[in-house]
């Protein structure tokens, strides 16, 4: 299974450079314009015009800096070392990592975790990178004043992660695409995000899930072996 991952890696590579080619000169190009146009404003007018371009610029970065992290990402999903983790403090760490977005955003992020959830073999990181962008992912999804809400828990003889949310939902058409590579239904999405997140759950013997009701809400769940190792921290 690990030389199939690394395989059809090598094989998305080509069409991942072409596509990081394009997407990374249009945020470039606006970052270079704004800067050119940049000087000290002389009037109210100047200072708005001062203050968007400032904006502008901060947003091309910030793209720049996602495709390439995602990139990273989806390269080096595939190595690391493997022990016996705790799902609830792996989500814990993703909470407390995503908290001021939640709050600058102002949704609310919740925990509800269950007592003594069995521990999963694994990389610690890499699940973590999952718990990451599943919650980014919905509260991206999520109207202001919405929630998101991370759970873990033994479901009869797995360890399941949930990430659920009363956001925009996802389209029954869309639905079976969602983990191919480059889909995406945002508008400066990469499409990298849930397809490393599969990776990931798959090198785990894991199952990567999801129901959702478009226009109400989505939950997410990745489905460990529970191999009756327990957590009692």
């Amino acid at each position: 299974m690990e030389k199939d991952i690394q395989k059809n890696k090598l094989l998305l590579l080509g069409k991942l450079f072409a596509t990081l080619t394009h997407e990374i000169r249009n945020p470039l190009s606006v970052l270079k314009m704004n800067l050119e146009m940049i000087e000290l404003p002389k009037t109210k007018e100047e200072e708005d015009e001062y203050l968007e371009s400032i904006a502008n610029s901060k947003e091309a970065t910030e793209r720049i800096d996602s495709l390439v992290r995602q990139t990273i990402d989806f390269i080096n999903s595939g190595s690391g070392e493997v022990s016996h983790v705790s799902l609830t403090e792996i989500a814990n760490n993703a909470y407390r990592f995503l908290i001021h977005k939640a709050r600058k955003d102002k949704k609310k992020l919740i925990e509800e975790y269950s007592e003594n959830v069995p521990l999963v073999v694994g990389n610690r990181n890499e699940i973590l990178q999952i718990v990451i962008n599943l919650v980014n992912n919905s509260l991206d999804a999520t109207e202001e004043g919405g929630f998101v809400k991370i759970k873990t828990y033994q479901e009869e003889d797995t360890v399941v992660l949930e990430v659920e949310d009363n956001g925009t939902g996802i389209k029954k058409e869309q639905q079976a695409e969602i983990f191919n590579e480059f889909f995406t239904t945002k508008q400066n999405g990469t499409g990298l995000g849930l397809a490393v997140c599969n990776e990931i759950a798959k090198k785990h013997d894991a199952k990567l899930e999801f129901i959702s009701q478009y226009g109400a809400w989505t939950k997410f769940f990745v489905r460990f072996k529970n191999n009756g190792d327990r957590d009692d921290s």
